[in-house]
Protein backbone atom coordinates (compact mmCIF):
# COMPACT_ATOMS: atom_id res chain seq x y z
CA UNK A 1 0.00 0.00 0.00
CA UNK A 2 1.15 3.46 -0.81
CA UNK A 3 -0.06 5.16 2.36
CA UNK A 4 -1.49 4.47 5.78
CA UNK A 5 -4.81 2.64 5.81
CA UNK A 6 -7.85 4.76 6.70
CA UNK A 7 -11.51 3.86 7.11
CA UNK A 8 -14.27 6.48 6.86
CA UNK A 9 -18.07 6.25 6.78
CA UNK A 10 -19.64 7.52 3.54
CA UNK A 11 -23.31 6.99 4.47
CA UNK A 12 -25.05 5.76 7.60
CA UNK A 13 -28.68 4.80 6.97
CA UNK A 14 -31.11 3.08 9.37
CA UNK A 15 -30.53 -0.38 7.85
CA UNK A 16 -27.24 -0.01 5.92
CA UNK A 17 -23.82 1.63 6.17
CA UNK A 18 -21.33 2.45 3.42
CA UNK A 19 -17.59 2.92 4.08
CA UNK A 20 -14.54 4.02 2.09
CA UNK A 21 -11.11 2.49 2.56
CA UNK A 22 -8.33 4.98 1.79
CA UNK A 23 -5.08 3.24 0.97
CA UNK A 24 -3.57 5.19 -1.92
CA UNK A 25 -5.38 3.17 -4.59
CA UNK A 26 -8.32 4.48 -6.62
CA UNK A 27 -10.82 1.65 -6.80
CA UNK A 28 -9.30 -1.78 -6.27
CA UNK A 29 -6.69 -2.63 -3.68
CA UNK A 30 -3.77 -4.93 -4.44
CA UNK A 31 -4.41 -6.43 -0.98
CA UNK A 32 -7.67 -8.20 -0.10
CA UNK A 33 -9.82 -6.63 2.61
CA UNK A 34 -11.73 -8.44 5.33
CA UNK A 35 -14.43 -6.65 7.36
CA UNK A 36 -15.76 -7.98 10.64
CA UNK A 37 -18.95 -6.66 12.19
CA UNK A 38 -19.41 -7.55 15.85
CA UNK A 39 -16.56 -10.05 15.44
CA UNK A 40 -18.08 -11.92 12.47
CA UNK A 41 -16.94 -11.68 8.87
CA UNK A 42 -19.40 -9.39 7.08
CA UNK A 43 -17.56 -8.67 3.80
CA UNK A 44 -14.45 -9.65 1.84
CA UNK A 45 -13.15 -8.06 -1.35
CA UNK A 46 -10.62 -5.77 -3.01
CA UNK A 47 -12.95 -2.81 -3.66
CA UNK A 48 -12.19 0.29 -1.61
CA UNK A 49 -15.87 1.09 -1.05
CA UNK A 50 -18.26 -1.40 0.54
CA UNK A 51 -21.77 -1.47 1.97
CA UNK A 52 -23.10 -3.44 4.91
CA UNK A 53 -26.82 -4.20 4.74
CA UNK A 54 -29.43 -5.74 7.04
CA UNK A 55 -28.40 -3.62 10.03
CA UNK A 56 -30.82 -2.72 12.81
CA UNK A 57 -31.97 0.90 13.05
CA UNK A 58 -30.86 3.01 16.02
CA UNK A 59 -28.14 0.56 17.07
CA UNK A 60 -24.42 0.76 17.75
CA UNK A 61 -21.93 -1.39 15.83
CA UNK A 62 -18.22 -2.25 16.03
CA UNK A 63 -16.49 -2.70 12.68
CA UNK A 64 -12.95 -4.05 12.18
CA UNK A 65 -11.09 -3.81 8.86
CA UNK A 66 -8.11 -6.06 8.12
CA UNK A 67 -6.04 -5.32 5.02
CA UNK A 68 -2.41 -5.72 4.05
CA UNK A 69 -1.31 -6.63 7.57
CA UNK A 70 -3.00 -3.54 9.07
CA UNK A 71 -6.17 -3.20 11.12
CA UNK A 72 -8.53 -0.28 11.64
CA UNK A 73 -11.67 -0.23 13.74
CA UNK A 74 -14.59 2.15 13.97
CA UNK A 75 -17.70 2.30 16.11
CA UNK A 76 -20.80 3.69 14.46
CA UNK A 77 -24.49 4.07 15.17
CA UNK A 78 -27.24 3.64 12.62
CA UNK A 79 -29.87 6.38 12.76
CA UNK A 80 -33.42 5.71 13.90
CA UNK A 81 -35.93 4.75 11.27
CA UNK A 82 -38.80 7.21 10.79
CA UNK A 83 -41.26 4.58 9.56
CA UNK A 84 -41.42 1.08 8.17
CA UNK A 85 -44.01 0.20 5.55
CA UNK A 86 -45.10 -3.41 5.21
CA UNK A 87 -46.53 -3.80 1.67
CA UNK A 88 -48.63 -6.84 2.63
CA UNK A 89 -50.65 -4.57 4.93
CA UNK A 90 -51.83 -2.76 1.79
CA UNK A 91 -52.53 -5.84 -0.29
CA UNK A 92 -49.06 -6.44 -1.74
CA UNK A 93 -48.37 -10.08 -2.54
CA UNK A 94 -44.86 -9.87 -4.00
CA UNK A 95 -45.81 -11.13 -7.46
CA UNK A 96 -44.54 -8.06 -9.35
CA UNK A 97 -48.04 -7.06 -10.48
Amino acid sequence: MNRQLQLEPVLLAPRAACFEISNGECYLSPEPHEVLLEGRVAWRGRENVFTLADLQPDSEHELLLRSGGEERSVRFRTPAEAATVEPRTFGGVGDGQ
